[in-house]
């Protein structure tokens, strides 16, 4: 009984020991552990007014980043508040991936091209798909690309003439399989392998015809004598080489 009153006695205890830390102490806790928390100008949970953002970013600085780049340190990203130069490690930047995100203005476009033009350098090979046409992109690519010894070339999607071959210097054996693997025929194991025979067929034929004419595109094959007697025989290998023709 005894045992009973005393297990009693401190659950109860307990029980008002908490409510009175919730709703009493850790008010208190709080208010204390504010007032010994440095605040910084880029606070937390507070508002801000988007007008008044840029007071807060860090300065601008201007300097010429051609000056710090050396792949023996890294991929050179840009000068700290000591102005001291910051490097990626290159095995790093090599296999990760990254976002630039700023405002309008804020320079994405000038640290975009920094981090290209050092990839073309140490070798990699680069893609870019500039929806906003940068008036200044295309002529810092082709700096790298001649500083590197690589290759360089420009697509412009808004004119209309052939720019680009894409089977040039291809084989015919070459050709057959990117064919086969482009437009699905190889067999799967399905019902309609059967009908993909023919389709085969056709891209064995089509590639073939690259050994009489080693120039040739696409338009070029699909021009053909031959791919234009199978419009209506093999309608699939057909439509997707037209389809494809389109591009030149």
């Amino acid at each position: 009984m005894i045992l009973w009153t005393i297990l009693i006695s401190f659950t109860v205890v307990g029980v008002i020991f908490h409510y009175v830390a919730r709703r009493v102490l850790s008010p208190e806790i709080d208010k204390l552990k504010r007032k010994m928390v440095k605040k910084t100008s880029l606070e937390r949970n507070t508002r801000t007014d988007v007008r008044e953002i840029k007071a807060l970013l860090p300065t601008t600085e201007k300097y010429y980043p051609e000056q710090f780049i050396d792949l023996t340190k890294g991929v050179f990203i840009g000068l700290n508040e000591k102005r001291e130069p910051q490097y990626i490690p290159l095995s790093d930047w090599q296999k990760q991936h990254a976002d630039v995100i700023g405002t309008t203005g804020a320079g994405k476009g000038v640290a975009t091209g920094l981090l290209i033009y050092q990839s073309i350098l140490a070798g990699e090979g680069v893609f870019e798909m500039d929806p906003k046409n940068d008036e200044w992109a295309p002529h810092l690519i082709r700096k790298a690309c001649e500083d590197a010894g690589k290759p360089f070339y420009l697509i412009d999607l808004n004119r209309p003439e052939y720019q680009l071959n894409l089977i040039d210097g291809i084989t015919a054996e070459h050709l057959e399989e990117l064919f086969i693997a482009g437009f699905s025929l190889a067999e799967k194991g399905e019902a309609a392998d059967f009908y993909r025979i023919d389709d085969r067929r056709a891209a064995r034929a089509t590639a073939q015809l690259i050994n009489e004419n080693p120039t040739a595109t696409i338009r070029d094959l699909f021009n053909s004598d031959f791919v234009q007697s199978i419009a209506e025989t093999i309608k699939g290998f057909f439509g997707k080489i037209e389809e494809l023709a389109l591009l030149n």
